[in-house]
């Protein structure tokens, strides 16, 4: 379990200023996730924000370099790009392109 909280830390830093937090706690002992299919249910979902392609894409290979395994590449959806992951003990997150989040929509200047 402290894997999957350092990796979590980990990507949490990664976020622009202003993202939000999440704290974590260890447990003594906790099988590994087997989701979508199996008998082990994921336990949390991620869903982050980027406001720019040019983030998507340096967010993507952050969380290679961190561990995740990619689940679904949908980085070309016109309405929607995003990429799935699982993090080191098999949990899903997501990164995705959210333009005109309110942390975004201010002009320079």
């Amino acid at each position: 379990m402290l894997a999957v909280a350092r990796f979590a830390a980990a990507r949490l830093r990664g976020l622009a200023a202003g993202a939000a937090f999440a704290a974590f706690a260890p447990v003594a002992a906790l099988p590994p996730v087997t989701w979508p299919d199996g008998d082990q249910p994921q336990r949390v979902h991620l869903d982050l924000t980027v406001p720019t392609m040019d983030d998507l894409e340096s967010q993507h290979r952050r969380a290679l370099e961190l561990g995740a395994r990619l689940l679904r590449d949908e980085s070309h959806d016109p309405e929607e790009p995003l990429y799935v992951y699982a993090d080191p003990a098999g949990h899903p997150f997501c990164i995705f392109l959210a333009p005109g989040d309110a942390t975004t929509d201010v002009e320079p200047g």
